[in-house]
């Protein structure tokens, strides 16, 4: 039985705090007050659900200043959290938003990577710090994109490597790109370094930490198990040496992904939804100018990625929304109200540069089967 509990924090529109389930606790972007402590909100919906900061497994934060982002890191080292930061367009009145993945049931495990990114293991999730450009490696890195993906593409599998995990065990991956000029030249290396991944992805613009980086990428990996995908028919944009796989679902109803990689994964109980796009099956954009016939259609091919997986939009946790403008967040909540039936998974919402032209949001989630049964969920208090 679903049980729904309340923390008087505001949120923002069809979204709850936080949702406990399957061994996790999981919340969307928790608002930063202008001069406030960017962990006091974090710290009290994780002591809402049994849980706490040194159980977080993964933080992002989302800021309106880059600037502030070495302070919030130097709050984390006393936690194992994998995190990462970047700029994005916020709500009003909002310094920065700070959203977590932590253990219910069991403490994570922090991992070292000399000269990489630090790895969080929880269970049988690997979460990889912001892998980001390191300026000390060279200024003839500083402009050159392939160059920037091979040291932060090649540093992540670095350090997934003494943990046994590997590009074929990668369930999520997120880039945030500076600019799209060329981006064209991540992917190829993308495809050449993580030949064998099939992972979930989403691509976003934002300012970096590093005035010189051209890319961030923070993953996720899974060992121990059997994984699970779900794809379209059709190859994705900037796929090279597509083949049909045994471990992946395919769907016509699908369109193809903007990019080299799957819809969606699931390792043991859980889903990662890539970032859907409203496009239709035949991959036409929907609803162009109208950004509630393009959220409908997006949360449908969310809806699709999870059914093929055994899971459904009642289990999702949370989905992080990008709109192309902040300004469509009243048109976009109330398209996306409808399409769930309460409680409402935990969201982040933020404004960046969208990589397709036309489209005004971007939707990824992450699913846990049975939240729907037998989710614990928080809520909050309208803004």
């Amino acid at each position: 039985m679903v049980e729904t509990r309340s923390l008087p924090l505001a949120v923002r529109g069809a979204e709850s705090l936080a949702v406990r389930a399957g061994g996790l606790v999981v919340t969307g972007g928790l608002a930063v007050a202008p001069g406030g402590d960017p962990l006091a909100p974090a710290q009290a919906v994780l002591e809402a659900l049994g849980s706490g900061l040194p159980a977080a497994a993964r933080l992002k934060a989302y800021l309106a200043d880059i600037r502030s982002a070495p302070a919030l890191r130097a709050r984390l080292p006393a936690f194992p959290a994998a995190t990462s930061a970047v700029r994005a367009m916020l709500p009003d009145g909002v310094d920065g938003l700070v959203e977590l993945i932590a253990g219910a049931d069991e403490p994570p495990v922090r991992h070292s990577s000399p000269g990489g990114p630090g790895v969080t293991q929880l269970g049988g999730l690997l979460f990889c710090d912001g892998a980001r450009f390191d300026p000390s490696s060279g200024a003839e890195e500083a402009g050159d994109l392939r160059a920037q993906a091979r040291q932060v593409l090649g540093g992540i599998l670095g350090a997934l490597a003494p943990l046994g995990a590997g590009a074929g065990d990668l369930v999520k991956v997120n880039n945030t790109a500076a600019c799209w000029h060329n981006y064209g030249f991540y992917n190829e290396v993308y495809n050449e370094l993580l030949a064998g991944a099939n992972a979930a992805r989403c691509s976003v613009g934002g300012v970096l930490e590093h005035p010189l980086a051209l890319v961030e990428v923070d993953a996720v990996a899974a060992s121990g198990g059997a994984l699970r995908f779900v794809d379209s028919t059709m190859s994705g944009v900037g796929r090279t040496g597509f083949s049909y796989r045994d471990d992946t679902v395919y769907l016509p109803e699908l369109g193809p992904c903007k990019g080299p990689h799957a819809h969606g994964a699931r390792a043991g109980d859980i889903v990662f939804v890539a970032g859907e796009c409203p496009y239709d099956a035949q991959d036409r954009l929907v609803g162009p100018g109208d950004i509630a016939a393009q959220t409908r259609q997006t949360l449908r091919n969310v809806e699709l990625s999870l059914e093929a997986l055994g899971a459904r939009l009642s289990d999702v946790v949370r989905t992080n929304v990008t709109l192309s403008d902040m300004r469509l967040f009243e048109g976009f909540d109330g398209a996306y109200a409808a399409a769930f039936t309460g409680p409402y998974p935990a969201r982040t919402v933020v404004g960046a540069p969208l990589g397709q032209y036309g489209i005004l949001v971007e939707i990824e989630a992450i699913a846990v089967i049975g939240a729907g049964r037998e989710g614990v969920f928080l809520t909050g208090e309208p803004a």
